[in-house]
């Protein structure tokens, strides 16, 4: 088995687990003149397809001075692999998941960037926003 087959095998595996569908790419913010409520728009779209979103682990930190437990929980939002260009501050959203619907509408913002030479999806780290 060569490299070249056993990278796209992976491939083939981890899109399979890409079940829900989202939107990405440039956003504008502005703020709803009655409610006040910042709205975030994509102005342009640079990927529309299969994503997983996952929330692989979460810290508790100690009690701050405000006497308030900290979370810290880290997303990544996995693409397949492909010829699209997510840079850091792209705004996304999830618009399908059928294993758990109460994920559509999640709005996320893309906080780094991923690059790798063998990697069997695209996964980015994310801030989820709403």
């Amino acid at each position: 088995m060569t490299a070249e087959s056993t990278i796209l095998q992976g491939r083939e595996m981890a899109e399979s687990l890409m079940t829900s569908t989202c939107t990405i790419g440039v956003t504008e913010e502005s703020v709803h003149p009655v409610t006040f409520e910042t709205i975030t728009t994509v102005i342009e779209t640079h990927y529309t397809g299969p994503c997983r979103l996952r929330f692989p682990g979460s810290t508790v930190s100690e009690l701050d001075a405000g006497s308030q437990r900290i979370t810290d929980q880290t997303a990544i939002l996995s693409i397949p692999v492909g010829n699209v260009t997510i840079r850091t501050d792209d705004g996304g959203e999830i618009l399908t998941n059928p294993l758990d619907p109460s994920l559509v509408g999640t709005k996320f913002r893309i906080s780094g960037d991923h690059s790798q030479t063998y990697a069997t999806a695209r996964r980015f780290p994310v801030e989820i926003t709403s």
